[in-house]
């Protein structure tokens, strides 16, 4: 019985560490791939022109993963200066995915401090 408690323990725990290692895996990737764009391409202090802007290179587009979510708050304004890994907003269910991330974490504490005392037991 003990056996069964602890392997469904664990498999909570390791399921719950899977969700929070992707959801870092997803922002750090994007995290990264923002940092190759931004050390490939040289830096421009300022443009002027008359006429119509039109890049040499890529457009970066942003956009939020899942189409019906909302900003909660906007950090910049049009013209602003960002840097690698600022913070630029805020969407509306980030509390939401930090109270679950948060879970996940508690959950992985308690499910190791059940195998040190199984451990223990053997």
């Amino acid at each position: 019985m003990k056996a069964i408690a602890l392997l469904l323990s664990l498999g909570v725990a390791g399921i719950s560490t899977i969700f929070a290692l992707n959801s870092h895996r997803y922002f750090s990737t994007k995290q990264n791939n923002l940092q190759e764009i931004s050390s490939n391409q040289q830096t421009i202090s300022h443009v002027t022109a008359l006429g119509r802007l039109e890049p040499e290179g890529d457009i970066i587009h942003l956009s939020a993963p899942v189409s019906n979510q909302r900003l909660a708050q906007l950090r910049v304004k049009e013209g602003d200066r960002v840097k690698v890994g600022q913070v630029i907003a805020i969407m509306d269910n980030f509390n939401q995915y930090r109270a679950i991330v948060k879970n996940a974490r508690a959950k992985v504490i308690v499910a190791r401090s059940r195998l040190a005392q199984v451990q223990a037991e053997h």
